[in-house]
């Protein structure tokens, strides 16, 4: 997951026309919105690398942080959930997102 997210992640920083030195000024301004206190803009723009390049998932932290500086709610920060498979009998399976297939063996028994 921290890869998809840091794509997104990045995704949404060139959107915005940022660079990335920008992004971390950005998340500076956030968090002394929010009232905490953050390192310095080169640590933050080292944080972001390793956010951007899937290395780790920033903290929540870091995600709300995000969420001031972008602009959105917490509930949309990352890339979108992928819909759940569809069982491949078309049918409904006991687990959300498993699929069953139907034996295509013979029947031992001649039925």
């Amino acid at each position: 997951m921290p890869d998809e997210l840091g794509s997104w992640l990045r995704a949404q920083r060139q959107a915005r026309g940022w660079n990335a030195s920008e992004m971390a000024r950005q998340l500076r301004r956030a968090a002394t919105a929010n009232g905490d206190v953050v390192p310095g803009n080169q640590t933050l723009f080292t944080y972001l690398r390793r956010w951007e390049h899937g290395r780790v998932a920033p903290s929540e932290r870091y995600s709300l942080h995000y969420c001031t500086a972008l602009g959105i709610d917490p509930r949309h920060f990352g890339p979108p959930a992928p819909p759940w498979p569809r069982p491949v009998d078309g049918g409904l399976s006991e687990s959300p997102g498993v699929a069953y297939r139907e034996s295509q063996e013979p029947d031992p028994g001649g039925s």
